[in-house]
């Protein structure tokens, strides 16, 4: 979901405090939307009805600079807050910067997700269908696994010209059996010159361990770049965990197009042995279309199919949506 500049900076000067900027953005939906959807992991399908569709969503940012240069920064996402993890911290994430790069707390990537890059998926739909299919892989890794708070990682994020650098943590202090190491993860990301279109290169790694040391991992490449118009992405990730009956993999490719006011995009992903589970494979495809109306608002539509495989028995569900997106 996408946002954009809402209200006018606010500038707040007290003495002995640089001005602070607060700006406010938001988003709505308004639409219909339809189809069914699919368990990932036994196949199992759940019939849908055609509904209404409607969204909204709010952030507010605040940023700052320090009397030595250094800004720091927070965004709070209202869409957001109270899901998943604590609600005092949900949604919110603080940063520092200087010369030396930016470190974050909060609900913020961790290493592998900041390097690797998402396949390209066009104007997006009011209800996500482009990337709630069977086969997408939005690149978390091992982020929000820990027992502990999760999701709230500190990460430190650096670019020098065309090459950046990410290393994250995740902790988990809790005890007995559901206790993990901290989740460690590096992402790097690099631009190379190659024709006309730099060709973005990403690699992301991700580790952990429980208290009973069954250790998990997950690593990944992607490669993204514009050819005759076209914006073109794949990439693929491995994720093993010790004593699990398989290694899970995952590819994917997407394509995106745009022309004046209308744009589409069609992405396709595929995993073996998802969950790590031998013989459970998953896959789909999704496809968007939208419309700039100007102003802030677009026409969107979109369309998923997702495809099962469990231990030789396929099952497939379709979805989609149309709808009037905002962004204010």
């Amino acid at each position: 979901m996408k946002k954009v500049l809402f209200a006018t900076t606010a500038l707040i000067a007290t003495a002995g405090v640089a001005a602070a900027d607060v700006t406010l953005s938001g988003s709505a939906e308004m639409g219909f939307s339809g189809g069914d959807t699919i368990n990932n992991i036994n196949g199992a399908r759940t019939l849908g009805v055609t509904g209404m569709h409607q969204d909204i969503d709010v952030t507010f940012k605040m940023s700052g600079e320090t009397d030595s240069g250094l800004t720091f920064s927070t965004a709070v996402d209202l869409d957001e807050t109270a899901i998943n993890v604590g609600a005092d911290d949900a949604g919110v994430a603080i940063s520092i910067s200087g010369a030396f790069g930016t470190i974050t707390m909060g609900d913020t990537d961790g290493g592998f997700d900041w390097g690797m890059g998402e396949v390209p998926t066009g104007s997006g739909s009011v209800a996500d269908n482009e990337t709630g299919h069977s086969g997408w892989n939005g690149n978390a890794g091992l982020d929000g696994t820990a027992t502990l708070n999760p999701g709230q990682v500190l990460s430190y994020t650096n670019t020098v010209g065309t090459v950046g650098l990410a290393l994250s943590v995740e902790l988990d202090d809790t005890v007995g059996a559901t206790k993990m190491d901290p989740i460690v993860g590096v992402g790097l990301r690099y631009a190379a010159p190659v024709g006309a279109a730099p060709l973005n290169i990403g690699v992301g790694y991700q580790t952990s361990s429980t208290a009973a040391n069954i250790d998990k991992e997950v690593m990944g490449v992607s490669f993204g770049t514009t050819i005759a118009g076209l914006n073109v992405g794949v990439n693929f990730s491995e994720q093993t965990v010790d004593g699990n009956s398989a290694d899970k993999t995952h590819t994917a490719i997407g394509i995106a197009y745009s022309e004046g006011a209308m744009s589409f995009g069609v992405n396709y992903g595929e995993y073996e042995n998802r969950g790590n589970v031998l013989n459970t494979d998953t896959s789909g495809f999704g496809v968007s279309a939208g419309y700039n109306l100007g102003g802030g608002a677009s026409l969107k539509a979109g369309y998923g199919s997702s495809y099962v495989s469990v231990g030789g028995v396929k099952t497939s569900a379709d979805n989609w949506s149309v709808g009037l997106a905002m962004s204010f």
